[in-house]
């Protein structure tokens, strides 16, 4: 599984390189947010962690699917 860096918006500052998991810790615990942006390249490319589904806890896609399942 490949390693992340992640680049906090509100900071500039560029973190990691992190593995999957402590990334989805830190984002259940607030430090990482939704529009932070993530590279699995070395910094090369950039996108924000919301559009890396391997990176999104568990836990919140169980609750995103809940949402839809409800409408």
């Amino acid at each position: 599984m490949p390693q992340y860096q992640v680049s906090k918006k509100f900071r500039s500052k560029i973190h990691g390189p992190y593995p999957a998991k402590k990334i989805r810790h830190y984002f259940l615990l607030g430090r990482i947010r939704s529009t932070d942006e993530v590279s699995s390249d070395g910094g090369r490319t950039w996108e924000p962690l919301s559009q890396v589904p391997e990176l999104v806890p568990d836990e919140l896609l169980g609750k995103k699917q809940m949402f839809r399942n409800a409408s």
